[in-house]
């Protein structure tokens, strides 16, 4: 594949066949809209102040609208506003505002990780559900490489702390994370907004709306195509992108109290992939764990310094590499959902039918270098079929929701490792050979004592089905009770291989672990291995409503995560290490929201007990991958506030501490307590908006937004060169609106242009380990008009 595949300049044909086919529809809407600007402008006090500032957030945390303030969950909602403030282009994004939120994105593949109260799955495995569970839209999105979909035309996002494993329930141990659109509505409007910026960003989106009160459309696009902001000496940048989406979706009222809704969407990337900072890396005699070799250590005989294929990156900067192959990140995801809302009577039937579709390739340089020495990817197909039926009440003294709930998904996946110029630490002549190998470009069966390429095939098929119910009772005019409980089926088939080619003598044995082992993976061939599982979840809460403007809660909970497979690429995983089982939490939570000196502040402060039974922890060194379950504990608390001290501004304020760990995990001859991995004990936030009317046409708007991520671990072994210290990044926008239907915004990211790892991998088994680093400081312009 040749590099001008992944040139950011190549625009998938997604894109432009939405921008023909809809540019009669767009000329049309535009005259008669123009006189409608006034009546449609989209001008509410939250977008002002860029933040949620009101005192009548609702979300959705029950499965139904409701004041933040009243909800006896521990929960944050950011508007479409502070989106575009702080420049979210994805879900992993939410990091800089969330308290208690960490995201990775295409970490070692294209899968993005999240964590929230340092609970999340960092196995970049595409067929591995995560804790941490993504909704668009209320439908749940499992794959975790289509989970870093494009942030565009979203009314807000909402992060729900802790389990959920009563009204969303599938595998949310961790939290939810759910984004929900605009809709359509009545009347005519659109808008539009081109954006230019580092790296030469360049994108465009917008929507154009059209209907009435009985049937209305709106049409949503996006495209995106940037370099990426890591430079390669050798050839194209790294990480760069090429982003189209488009969400369409059609609701219709055909009698009063009925709503059916269709939403169609998709979206399609391509561009780079990165390795990360390659760092020499050694095991110290007498120590158990690796960390980052001297410069002044000659410790393989290859130079002072360098590993022991003799290299050590002379580029000395976390943006700018020296690799032969640039990878590539690919995804394409389809979805198509039905929604069918019903009232009855005093009660409403909620229906939610959805399909997707989703398709995904990665490879990158794994040394980072410019030898062809080690090649790392992964692809896949699945797809995902969800059906979920409601039955709600959502006034008088008992309110409460039941419903049954079907999800299928199948995949089939393929991972690869390839050493083609590995040299084994015991063959001390050809590991002091710097430039061992064959020619870039060489292929892996060609007449060379190169090395070996393992990988393997599989297919997983889930199939789960659940009945739920929860209903929260007044007691009380202040006090109501909360129960919910849910039943789970669930049921895996997994088929996997492995297979080993080797172009040089008992390489497969040596790096891969094929050594005919009778309960080894690579001697069994293809087979197949099966789980069913069923269990409880459930919910016990109190809320107390103190005062109109002190709510107190407490809660004690049940969640799980099903149990899985590993598909470690290596022929020395044996059969008992591939299943791991399932993931059970018992949690248990206070709190406490309220609204000071007359609802000008909100100061929410929540914290929790967690006790896993089973939790799945992952491990990864070298080629070797495993899930396992321990027991852990978690204890933390968060604290959010918002303070509105004057017309059109705003400061926010949060905190969150997390105390996670681990037990019994094998540290050399031990068994230790170990931190999970990306579980930061410290996070922060803060930051201000500001908004001026400087006459009736013109407003000028403001925001800084700051974020700390405190020291956290990328592996459940806590070595040194898996460990990121604590650091903080800053943003900040200006806007100028002008006669509510056009403006120019300008913003910065990480205007300190502070360098910080988002992951960490060990690689000592190659004699290095590898760090991905986020965006350094950015640039942009957007220019939009809404009519």
């Amino acid at each position: 594949m040749s590099n001008e595949t992944f040139s950011t300049h190549r625009s998938s044909s997604l894109f432009w066949k939405f921008a023909a086919s809809s540019a009669a529809c767009c000329a049309a809407l535009v005259a008669p809209a123009i006189a409608h600007a006034q009546d449609d402008a989209q001008d509410t006090a939250s977008a002002e102040a860029g933040y949620d500032t009101g005192n009548d957030i609702v979300v959705t945390a029950n499965r139904r609208a409701e004041s933040i303030q009243k909800v006896g969950i521990s929960v944050s909602a950011v508007s479409s506003a502070a989106l575009a403030n702080v420049n979210v282009q994805r879900p992993e994004d939410l990091a800089k505002l969330v308290p208690g939120l960490a995201a990775v994105p295409n970490a070692g593949s294209a899968v993005s990780s999240f964590a929230i109260r340092g609970v999340s799955q960092p196995d970049a495995a595409e067929h591995q559900e995560q804790p941490i569970a993504i909704y668009q839209d209320g439908v749940y999105v499992a794959n975790g490489a289509a989970a870093g979909f494009p942030v565009f035309d979203i009314q807000r996002a909402e992060v729900l702390r802790g389990p959920q494993g009563t009204l969303f329930g599938r595998n949310a141990t961790g939290g939810l994370i759910q984004f929900l659109s605009n809709k359509p509505e009545a009347g005519t409007s659109g808008e539009i907004e081109g954006s230019i910026g580092s790296y030469d960003l360049r994108s465009v989106q917008g929507f154009v709306n059209l209907g009435n009160d009985t049937i209305a459309g709106r049409l949503a696009f996006y495209h995106l195509e940037s370099d990426g902001y890591v430079k390669n000496t050798e050839g194209p940048s790294l990480l760069s992108r090429n982003i189209d989406a488009l969400r369409g979706q059609i609701e219709f009222n055909p009698a009063e109290g009925s709503t059916l809704t269709l939403r169609l969407e998709g979206f399609d990337q391509i561009g780079t992939a990165d390795a990360g900072l390659n760092t020499p890396t050694y095991v110290p005699e007498g120590a158990s764990v690796p960390t980052y070799l001297p410069e002044n250590l000659d410790f393989y005989g290859t130079g002072a310094g360098k590993d022991y294929y003799g290299y050590r990156d002379p580029n000395n900067d976390p943006y700018t590499r020296s690799v032969d192959d640039p990878g590539v990140i690919e995804k394409k995801a389809r979805t198509a959902a039905l929604s069918y809302d019903q009232e009855v009577g005093d009660l409403m039937l909620h229906s939610i039918t959805a399909y997707s579709h989703y398709f995904v390739n990665y490879r990158e340089d794994t040394d980072s270098t410019p030898l062809v020495q080690t090649i790392y990817g992964d692809s896949g197909k699945s797809n995902q079929f969800s059906q979920e039926l409601r039955l709600q009440q959502d006034n008088g003294d008992l309110r409460w929701t039941s419903g049954v709930y079907y999800f299928n998904i199948d995949g089939d996946y393929t991972v690869f490792y390839d050493l083609p110029s590995f040299c084994l630490p015991s063959d001390t002549e050809s590991c002091q050979v710097a430039d061992f190998g064959p020619a870039p470009g060489l292929p892996l069966d060609a007449d060379t004592p190169a090395g070996a390429r393992s990988g393997s095939a599989y297919s997983l098929r889930t199939r789960s089905v659940a009945i739920f119910a929860q209903g929260e009772y007044s007691l009380t005019d202040r006090l109501s009770l909360t129960l919910g409980a849910r039943y789970t089926w669930d049921s895996q088939r997994f088929n996997y291989s492995v297979a080993c080619t080797e172009t040089r003598d008992d390489a497969c044995l040596n790096l891969f672990g094929y050594d005919g082992g009778e309960n080894k993976a690579s001697t069994l061939g293809q087979f197949s291995l099966k789980q069913s599982t069923s269990d409880w979840t459930g919910k016990v809460g109190l809320n107390f409503q103190a005062t109109p403007d002190v709510l107190v809660y407490a809660s004690a909970s049940k969640g799980l995560k099903g149990g899985g497979f590993v598909a470690a690429p290596d022929g020395a995983t044996t059969l008992d290490a591939i299943s791991f089982k399932p993931e059970k939490i018992y949690a248990y939570e206070a709190g406490v929201k309220t609204q000071l000196f007359d609802r000008m502040m909100t100061l929410n402060i929540g914290g929790y007990y967690y006790d896993y039974h089973d939790y799945q922890t992952f491990f990864f060194s070298g080629v070797t991958a495993a899930i396992f379950n321990r027991p852990a504990t978690n204890k933390g608390f968060e604290v959010e506030s918002t303070i509105r001290p004057w017309e059109g501004g705003s400061i926010n304020l949060n905190v969150g501490y997390t105390d996670f760990t681990v037990d019994d995990i094998s540290v050399g001859d031990d068994l230790k307590t170990q931190r999970p991995i990306n579980a930061p004990k410290w996070t922060g936030g803060w930051g201000f908006a500001q908004s001026v009317h400087l006459n009736d046409n013109v407003k000028l708007s403001a925001s800084y937004n700051g974020r700390y991520t405190g020291g956290r671990y990328f592996n459940i072994v806590n070595s040194p060169i898996v460990y990121e210290g604590g650091f903080t990044v800053h943003d900040a926008s200006v806007r100028v609106d002008l006669m509510d239907s056009y403006w120019i915004a300008g913003y910065v990211t990480n205007f300190t242009d502070k360098a910080y790892a988002t992951a960490r991998f060990d690689q000592t088994f190659n004699s290095y380990g590898l760090a991905h680093y986020g965006e350094p400081r950015t640039f942009g312009v957007r220019v939009g008009a809404r009519f």
